[in-house]
């Protein structure tokens, strides 16, 4: 989890109980002729409880922010849902990093694969994330984001084709990741691997010793969304380049297809395709399915 929001809860608790030791001090029974300083406690104790208090408010105030932008993502994911989607081809990304931030390039090929025409195109990208600008053939387009909706105003006949070149950089904000788990197990103290990636309770690493950014987080521009709110989800197969300028100490080293790492400061970007991630899904199906019949056969084993 987030080291400042560790932190902020154990010196909240750590605040209370010493506000409720200074609270029960002057409770003690004293011996005869001892004076004692009751007065001194209760005021103390009166300001640990106080300050405790706000640094619970402002902890679960931050969680309660969390839960609203997951809930207004979700709602922009669905709100766009009826809108017809693009396909992206090809998509050569020049990403730079930033300390704990990052700038990056993205020019790619984009077709209306519809039998209908578009009147916009839509792209999904990180909420967290600035644009710059974006072109077509040295043309600025016209646009608006919608959280992590990029409405682009330019019309593609069926078949038509177009190169977008769009700069953007920041910081990533993890809550759009996998906004389609429900709160309660996204927040949940526990993280069940079924839900996440086995990466702990942050979904992003942004830094200028380690950095692990996955599809999920939208990093990158994307023409479908990587999760659908609904049953049935759109697929789109693109070329990836990847290209890490100025890496500084990192070292870039590739791990597999679709998987870009960079060690030594490690800075890891995923962007898996959906031919990729639909295996990985089908994996840990499989591994789960074989845990329950472990389990099935070891509860055997015990009743006999």
């Amino acid at each position: 989890m987030h080291l400042e929001d560790y932190l902020l809860q154990r010196i909240a608790f750590l605040l209370l109980g010493t506000s409720f030791l200074c609270f029960a001090v002057p409770l003690a029974k004293r011996l005869p002729g001892v004076p004692g300083q009751k007065p001194y406690f209760i005021v103390s104790a009166s300001l640990l409880l106080v300050f405790s208090s706000c640094l619970g408010y402002i902890y679960v105030e931050k969680f309660q922010t969390r839960l609203k932008n997951r809930i207004a993502y979700r709602e922009a994911f669905l709100e766009y849902n009826k809108y017809p989607t693009s396909r992206m081809l090809t998509h050569d990304i020049t990403y730079q990093p930033k300390g704990s931030q990052f700038s990056a390039t993205s020019r790619m090929k984009v077709q209306n694969q519809k039998k209908v025409k578009m009147d916009r195109l839509l792209l999904f990208l990180n909420p967290g994330l600035e644009i710059d600008k974006i072109e077509s053939d040295g043309q600025n387009l016209p646009f608006h984001r919608d959280r992590q909706i990029v409405v682009i105003e330019h019309s593609l006949a069926p078949g038509e084709k177009i190169e977008l070149e769009i700069e953007y950089g920041g910081s990533i904000d993890e809550d759009i990741y996998q906004v389609n788990i429900p709160d309660e197990d996204f927040f949940a103290p526990v993280v069940y691997t079924s839900f996440h990636e086995n990466y702990g309770k942050r979904s992003a690493f942004v830094s200028d010793k380690f950095t692990l950014l996955v599809p999920e987080v939208m990093w990158y521009p994307t023409a479908v969304p990587p999760v659908e709110m609904q049953a049935s989800k759109e697929v789109n197969f693109t070329a990836y380049t990847l290209r890490v300028k100025k890496p500084g100490e990192m070292t870039v080293s590739t791990m597999h297809i679709g998987r870009t790492i960079v060690h030594k400061r490690v800075l890891l970007c995923v962007h898996a395709c959906t031919l990729l991630r639909f295996s990985t899904n089908y994996l840990a199906i499989f591994v789960q399915v074989l845990h329950i019949f472990r389990e099935f056969f070891v509860s055997l084993s015990y009743a006999r």
